[in-house]
C-alpha cells in the first residue's frame, strides 16, 4: 500500500484541460500540453506553488480524474527548481482550491466525491459556485440587474420577447439573439442568433447534443467590465473588448484586456455590484461578476464567475504582473485558512 502524501493544499483542475500526473503518454512532462491554448497555464501554478512554498505551504497541483476521495487524489503534480515533477502516489488536503466545473454526469461525480467530507474545504462557497456556475439559476436569483434570460425551448424566442415586453429599458435590446451554454465558461459555446432564426437554434442544438443552452437578448456595448473579489473586496478590475470581427470579449476569441483603477469604472457599474455582494452568499470566496453598459447608460450583470483565470500573456508585462499579484492574494488566504483550522 503506498503512502499518502498529506498536504495543506491541493489545486485540482479540470481533466478537461489539465492533464493528469499518471499519464503515461509520452511527451507529458507538464501539467498543461506545451502544444494546446493553455500552454501558459504551467507557468501560472508554477508560480502559485512556489508562493504556497514561501508561506510554508505544502501544496501540489493535481486533476480531477485523479480523484479518489474526499480530500484525496491518486498522483500529484510537483514545481522543483528543476521544473514539473509527476508523483505517482496518492495525496490529500482539508483545503482544496477548486478549478474545476462538471460539464457531464461523471464529473458532477468526481466533484460530489472530492466534497462528501465536512472536513473538506473548497475554496469558494458551494452556494456561490452553483449560483454562477449556472446561468440560468443567476438569472432567476438576480433577475433585476441581469439580462433577461431564458431556457431554450421550442417557445424561448416568445418567452424571451415577453419577457423584454415588460422590462423597463427593453430599448436596450437588439432584435438578436445571444445563444448560450448554460453551464460553460471562456465564451465556448456562445453564438450569436439572427431576429427571430429558429433554424438557426435548431442546427446548433444539433450539433451540440450533450449541452444545455439558454437564449439571451443581444445588447449590444462597448466593453465589459470585470471586476474580481475576494469576498466583500474588489481586489482587481479590468475592461474586455470583443475583437472587430466579433462580439466574444474572451482572450480566447480574440478579446482584449486592459487593467483599471476603481476610479475608472463607472458609479452604477459600482452601485450595482455592492448591491449584488449584499445579496450573494459569500463567505470569502473569489470571484468576479461581469457588467456592461448599454449605449443609453443602463448597466447590467452579464454573468458571475468563481474561476477566474489566473493565466497571462507573456508578451504583456501588466498581465504577468496583476495575475501573479491576484495569484498572491489567493495563496495568502489559503494560509489563512489552514492556519485556523
Amino acid at each position: 500500500m503506498k503512502t499518502v502524501s498529506l498536504f495543506d493544499v491541493l489545486v485540482v483542475y479540470s481533466a478537461h484541460t489539465a492533464t493528469s500526473a499518471s499519464s503515461k503518454k509520452f511527451g507529458n512532462n507538464n501539467p498543461f500540453a506545451l502544444s494546446g491554448a493553455q500552454k501558459d497555464l504551467n507557468n501560472s501554478y508554477a508560480y502559485f506553488l512556489r508562493v504556497c512554498r514561501q508561506r510554508r505551504l505544502r501544496a501540489a497541483f493535481t486533476t480531477s480524474a485523479d480523484i479518489t476521495g474526499p480530500g484525496s487524489c491518486r498522483s500529484y503534480w510537483l514545481y522543483e527548481k528543476s521544473g514539473w515533477l509527476k508523483v505517482a502516489r496518492p495525496g490529500m488536503a482539508t483545503v482544496i482550491f477548486d478549478k474545476f466545473a462538471p460539464i457531464n454526469l461523471r464529473q458532477k461525480q468526481q466533484r460530489e466525491l472530492m466534497f462528501s467530507s465536512r472536513k473538506i474545504r473548497p475554496f469558494n462557497r458551494p452556494q456561490l459556485y452553483q449560483l454562477f456556475f449556472d446561468k440560468h439559476s443567476t438569472y432567476d436569483t438576480l433577475t433585476d440587474v441581469a439580462i433577461p434570460t431564458v431556457l431554450v425551448s421550442k417557445t424561448s424566442i416568445l418567452d424571451l420577447r415577453n419577457l423584454l415586453a415588460e422590462h423597463r429599458h427593453s430599448a436596450d435590446f437588439t432584435d438578436k439573439y445571444v445563444l448560450k451554454d448554460r453551464f460553460g465558461s471562456v465564451g465556448n459555446h456562445v453564438y450569436q442568433i439572427q431576429a427571430g432564426d429558429m433554424g438557426q437554434i435548431d442546427r446548433i442544438l444539433q450539433s451540440n447534443p450533450r449541452i444545455q443552452f439558454i437564449l439571451q437578448p443581444l445588447l449590444k456595448f462597448d466593453h465589459e467590465v470585470r471586476l474580481i473579489f475576494m469576498g466583500e473586496k474588489i481586489v482587481q478590475i479590468y475592461i474586455r473588448t470583443a475583437p472587430a470581427d466579433g462580439f466574444c470579449c474572451n482572450d480566447h476569441h480574440g478579446g482584449s484586456s486592459v487593467y483599471i483603477n476603481e476610479s475608472d469604472v463607472p458609479f452604477k457599474i459600482l452601485k450595482m455590484a455592492g448591491d449584488i455582494v449584499k445579496r450573494l452568499p459569500l463567505g470569502h470566496s473569489l470571484y468576479a461578476l461581469d457588467f456592461v453598459m448599454s449605449g443609453s447608460g443602463n448597466p447590467y450583470l452579464l454573468e458571475g464567475n468563481t474561476g477566474p483565470g489566473l493565466n497571462w500573456d507573456p508578451a504583456k508585462k501588466i498581465d504577468e504582473r496583476k495575475s501573479q499579484e491576484l495569484i498572491r492574494i489567493i495563496v495568502a488566504e489559503l494560509a489563512n485558512r489552514v492556519k485556523k483550522g
